[in-house]
């Protein structure tokens, strides 16, 4: 079913669209840009097998993949409305907010100019982003994966990842630290709960660094790099193993409700019942005077 009965004009919210933005659209032009290959093809075929062969004003002829094309070329990311894509998904994927985005760029960039089109993308994208730690948006999906296909295409060893010390092992609050050697060069280490947690903290350390997102914020080496792309390096087998942008802080169950849900529709499913540590805290009874301080005992961790 065609997305664009959810609004009684089509035409009047697509000019407020444009109206909001304060661009001078093409009408035409605008309508394409939400318009999808995936709804144009299920249109098409609905009209067929209602032996509508007569295509009205409405079916238009183009879908928006050259406007997405034209957008990409300013590197932007998931932004855009939803409620006037023109789709099959519904409600829309993130991949089709960021394709509408890119539309809508290379609409603008189609009527007005580039331009047009770069000041767009400053006043409602860059704006967003100005004074955000690119650390907290920069999650990687493997960081050991992703660090030995950086090193393998600057013609380096793969890394070695080694135990430097640990404390605690056997009390609640354990900690390890895990480093990466290249040719008995340490490359990075970080800590964690665990081995693995440390070994995965210590990749993802140290796979930051070839790319100026470490934490001393150094962006000599981007300063020369026009429209720099981070999947630029590394070949496209391994570009799936880069970055996981989906929202995944955000859709963390906050509340008691969602955690419990999701532990026992999600969690418990697939891995089981995890094992958990009680702690028991026992107290001295001391003596009928109150004026007596209870010693407390440290308790002890029982895995159950």
């Amino acid at each position: 079913m065609c997305l664009t009965l959810q609004f009684r004009n089509y035409e009047a919210e697509l000019f407020a669209f444009g109206s909001r933005l304060k661009e001078r659209f093409n009408m035409d032009t605008l309508r394409k840009a939400f318009l999808f290959k995936s709804h144009l093809e299920q249109d098409r075929a609905q009209r067929a097998n209602l032996s509508e062969h007569q295509e009205s004003d409405t079916v238009i002829a183009e879908h928006n993949q050259d406007f997405i094309d034209t957008g990409k070329k300013w590197r932007i990311d998931e932004e855009t409305e939803n409620k006037k894509i023109q789709n099959t998904d519904f409600p829309p994927k993130d991949e089709t907010l960021t394709d509408s985005f890119f539309a809508v760029v290379g609409g603008i960039n189609h009527d007005s100019g580039c331009q047009r089109a770069e000041r767009f993308v400053q006043d409602f994208l860059l704006t967003k982003l100005y004074g955000k730690d690119i650390n907290e948006i920069f999650n990687v999906r493997e960081p050991e994966l992703l660090l030995m296909a950086v090193l393998k295409s600057r013609g380096e060893s793969a890394p070695e990842p080694r135990l430097l010390r640990q404390s605690g092992s056997f009390t609640v609050t354990p900690i390890y630290v895990v480093g990466f050697y290249v040719e008995k060069q340490l490359l990075g280490q970080s800590a964690g709960e665990s081995v693995s947690i440390a070994r995965k903290m210590a990749a993802r350390e140290k796979s930051r660094s070839p790319y100026v997102f470490d934490r001393d914020h150094n962006l000599d080496d981007l300063k020369n790099r026009t429209n720099y792309r981070f999947s630029s390096e590394i070949s496209d087998n391994e570009a799936s193993l880069l970055l996981d942008l989906v929202n995944s802080v955000e859709n963390e169950p906050l509340t008691p409700d969602l955690l419990n849900t999701t532990f026992k529709n999600v969690i418990e499913p697939t891995f089981g019942v995890v094992l958990r540590r009680r702690l028991k805290h026992y107290f001295y009874k001391g003596t009928p005077h109150r004026k007596v301080k209870r010693n407390f005992i440290q308790p002890k961790p029982e895995t159950i």
